[in-house]
């Protein structure tokens, strides 16, 4: 969405790509760092939010962990490293949510990440339980684990906790995806 409000004008976007799949001759990188198989393609230059939406249109399959800002008051922040579980430095703290973080005055954005109206501010935290992991059917017979991973459905329920214009707020969903 940010990079959609940025359209053809340019900004500065640092991040990086990860991937399995080899990205070097795809992708204009800065650096490559490389782990068990596990690609990351450093970025740190000037884009439009087309060429943004091209290649997350272009690699679906990979991670994009990029920021950047829109000019338009819309700023993303994300950490370059994959996010780990959260755990608070003491047992009365909250965790401190520091993967991603987004910050909009856009009226439409906001509503696609909390459904509560007429607010100032909010911050909120989703935790994501996997409880079961359900192969459908038409992959049962299937001897590439890969495409089993892929394709499974992963199931469970999302915690999402926080607080709008200092109310808590705390739900709990059950989901398949």
């Amino acid at each position: 969405m940010v990079a959609e409000r940025l359209g053809k004008n340019k900004t500065k976007v640092s991040g990086v790509l990860v991937s399995t799949a080899d990205l070097g001759n795809e992708i204009d990188y800065q650096n490559k760092k490389q782990f068990m198989g596990v690609k990351q393609y450093v970025i740190n230059k000037e884009m439009s939010g087309d060429e943004i939406i091209g290649l997350i249109e272009k690699f679906p399959k990979v991670f994009f962990a990029l920021s950047l800002d829109s000019g338009k008051g819309d700023i993303l922040k994300t950490k370059a490293k994959a996010p780990k579980s959260a755990k608070p430095k003491n047992k009365d703290e909250a965790p401190k949510p520091d993967f991603c973080k987004l910050i909009t005055h856009d009226e439409n954005i906001m509503k696609e990440f909390v459904w509560e109206s007429d607010f100032k501010e909010a911050e909120i935290f989703h935790d994501f339980i996997i409880e079961s992991i359900v192969i459908p059917e038409s992959i049962k017979n299937e001897k590439d684990f890969a495409i089993v991973r892929e394709k499974s459905l992963r199931k469970g329920k999302v915690v999402r906790r926080g607080k709008i214009d200092d109310k808590e707020i705390n739900e709990v969903v059950n989901f398949e995806a």
